[in-house]
């Protein structure tokens, strides 16, 4: 999907067939088409003039975050009109009206559908002139045989891909994988009668096996060159 910016709608403003499942005080869209897509905020306030979220502050050192050891300390925050003459398309999802239980397994998901929205906003010099209605895909709820059907048909396709890679990685192994299957065929070798030195020429080409595979694909060990 790619980054994006954020737009809400002040409520006073009609939108057009706005489906009923959606939820005006939280409702949020997204939009690509405001110059740069940094996951910056915008409104389109009471007077339907555009505005854009600004803040101002500083980095100071935090030993408690994670990693960084720093965090932004905002000092000011303001809203700011934002000059912009075109057409953008704004868009958000929404769940069916029903859907309202929150489960985590694969019947559950299959049970319902989002649906989805989308809007044209026509702005002159940062002012809203024109909202036209583009788009809404309803909201499905599936019955259960339709759900039991798509449980099938998610298994039988999950089993083909497991079939179809596992012929691969025994029909085209990767590099790494060579390495791993070779180490593997020395540790099979079956002796007649063994004596201590097979066991210490198996266990040197092992090592070697894993020199080689740290220098060649190895990169977080140290010595393998750096991956494109």
């Amino acid at each position: 999907m790619g980054l994006f910016n954020s737009l809400t709608i002040d409520e006073s403003i009609t939108l057009p067939d706005l489906p009923p499942e959606i939820n005006r005080k939280t409702l949020m869209f997204q939009t690509k088409d405001l110059d740069e897509n940094l996951m910056l905020n915008f409104r389109v306030n009471s007077e339907k003039k555009l505005e854009i979220f600004k803040q101002e502050g500083k980095h100071v050192e935090n030993p408690d975050i994670p990693f960084f050891g720093m965090e932004f300390v905002v000092e000011k925050e303001w809203w700011e009109h934002y000059d912009f003459t075109g057409k953008i398309n704004i868009y958000e999802s929404y769940k069916h009206a029903n859907d309202n239980e929150f489960k985590l397994n694969k019947s559950r998901l299959f049970k319902f559908e989002c649906g989805w929205i989308e809007y044209d906003l026509v702005f002159y010099h940062g002012k809203l002139d024109e909202i036209i209605f583009t788009k809404d895909k309803k909201p499905v709820e599936r019955t259960d045989d339709e759900v039991e059907h798509l449980l099938k048909e998610s298994e039988r396709v999950r089993k083909e891909v497991d079939e179809r890679l596992s012929k691969n990685r025994k029909d085209n192994p990767t590099p790494e994988q060579k390495l791993i299957d070779s180490i593997d065929e020395i540790t099979q070798r079956n002796y007649v009668i063994p004596e201590i030195e097979d066991y210490y020429t198996d266990l040197v080409e092992i090592k070697e096996k894993i020199n080689e595979y740290r220098n060649k694909h190895d990169r977080w060990y140290g010595t393998a060159p750096e991956q494109d």
